[in-house]
């Protein structure tokens, strides 16, 4: 009974704290959720807390062990055969390639996550999988890619009931940046 009581704390820990503020506790408690999920034969939790060590080493840009980590989640969702955990995983490896400059390969991923989640229809993981492409291509400074991105993702989240005003606020926010960016650049750009 300790151990459960104590791995759901240690779970709820990891997912509700600022990582970068309290790094060694984060990681201490990661890693023994994790031995604990590997002693129990728990592979969900093991995923879960695979994908959350790889969050605490990005906070401290730790790219080689969050890619360790981020892989082995990815691993653990083929084998479950979770392809909505395999396409999140996909754009959490991509996060840890892309901080070593990795772009090509970072690129790779954003496609196999959006593959996932148009085959499954997840909105929520297609949503993301959009906005971190635009991200990517604004960031490269291709920006009629980011916008049609950013303007796919912007269709997305109308189109969900109910309407999430925050996560549209910032889509169109961003979607502004992208369209300053190209004023600048005396780039033409599509309209929402």
């Amino acid at each position: 009974h300790f151990q459960f009581v104590h791995r759901n704390e240690v779970y709820l820990y990891l997912e509700n704290n600022n990582l970068g503020l309290h790094y060694d506790k984060a990681l201490n408690y990661g890693l023994e959720a994790l031995k604990l999920c590997e002693d129990m034969n728990n592979a969900q939790m093991a995923l879960r807390c695979n994908k959350n060590l790889s969050m605490v080493y990005l906070a401290e840009y730790k790219y080689k062990d969050a890619l360790e980590h981020a892989y082995r989640a990815l691993s653990i969702s083929e084998t479950l055969e979770k392809d909505i955990m395999k396409a999140e995983r996909y754009l959490q490896i991509r996060r840890c390639i892309e901080g070593n400059n990795q772009h090509i390969e970072a690129f790779r991923n954003y496609l196999n996550a959006k593959k996932l989640a148009e085959k499954k229809d997840n909105k929520v993981t297609l949503i993301n999988s959009y906005s971190q492409l635009s991200s990517f291509f604004k960031n490269n400074k291709m920006y009629e890619k980011a916008n049609f991105y950013k303007l796919k993702e912007v269709d997305l989240i109308k189109n969900i009931e109910p309407v999430d005003s925050l996560s549209l606020n910032w889509a169109m926010y961003d979607l502004q940046v992208i369209m300053v960016n190209c004023q600048i650049l005396q780039m033409p750009i599509a309209m929402v």
